[in-house]
């Protein structure tokens, strides 16, 4: 008996590209969902004509669809990407996705573990935590966000993974960081009447706006 090889039902670029923070040397990273009963992801690597490294990851549907509403943060980005390509024979489920609200503590935690998790890292995991801190903050308001990070907000998560790391990073993140150290970094102190992150977010991304509207020399740091 012949089986039929996978579906795919949809693509996105991924990792660096999606959030836009790829550079010249960086991987190119796909994002597949198939028709496959497979419940494990599937990767591949290969070179692509122009030299760049093609690293795709492909999951099942059902597997896809488990693990983002479990707070996989891969797969609830691939699931909010503005980039995804559908084949047109399952153009019925997009509404499906683009409906989709993911929310609740169990979520929310997982992604609190992975951020904390990050903070100690390297610079490119701390602009993770970073970066991932966003997301949840727009998950807490909205159960969505949009993977892809406006200028601004590339700016904002350069600024912290360069200046903090470890425990301060932790502290910066969750609004628990003292004023004095938030002034060195911003200019100026914020004002903090609530810890979650959604407020937390909002106020540090408001005067990182701010800021660049202002085009202060001082505020000008390298992103690596």
């Amino acid at each position: 008996m012949t089986t039929s090889p996978p579906e795919v039902i949809f693509s996105t670029v991924h990792g660096s590209t999606l959030y836009g923070l790829a550079h010249a040397n960086s991987d190119r990273d796909v994002f597949t969902v198939t028709t496959s009963t497979r419940t494990k992801a599937r990767h591949s690597v290969s070179l692509a004509e122009d030299g760049t490294q093609d690293d795709r990851v492909s999951l099942s549907w059902n597997r896809f669809l488990h693990n983002a509403m479990q707070g996989s943060h891969q797969s609830v980005e691939a699931m909010f990407s503005t980039q995804q390509i559908w084949n047109p024979k399952f153009l019925h489920l997009r509404p499906m996705i683009l409906g989709t609200r993911i929310q609740g503590s169990d979520v929310f935690h997982r992604y609190e573990r992975t951020i904390k998790a990050f903070a100690f890292g390297d610079f490119k995991r701390r602009r993770h935590a970073c970066r991932l801190a966003l997301n949840l903050s727009d998950l807490r308001s909205d159960g969505r966000f949009n993977p892809t990070l406006t200028p601004s907000q590339i700016d904002l998560v350069n600024r912290l993974a360069n200046e903090l790391e470890g425990r301060p990073l932790v502290g910066e993140l969750f609004g628990e960081t003292p004023s004095f150290i938030r002034r060195s970094i911003f200019r100026a102190p914020i004002q903090i009447t609530d810890t979650q992150l959604t407020k937390r977010f909002r106020s540090l991304a408001n005067e990182n706006e701010q800021s660049q509207q202002k085009g202060s020399p001082d505020d000008q740091l390298e992103h690596p």
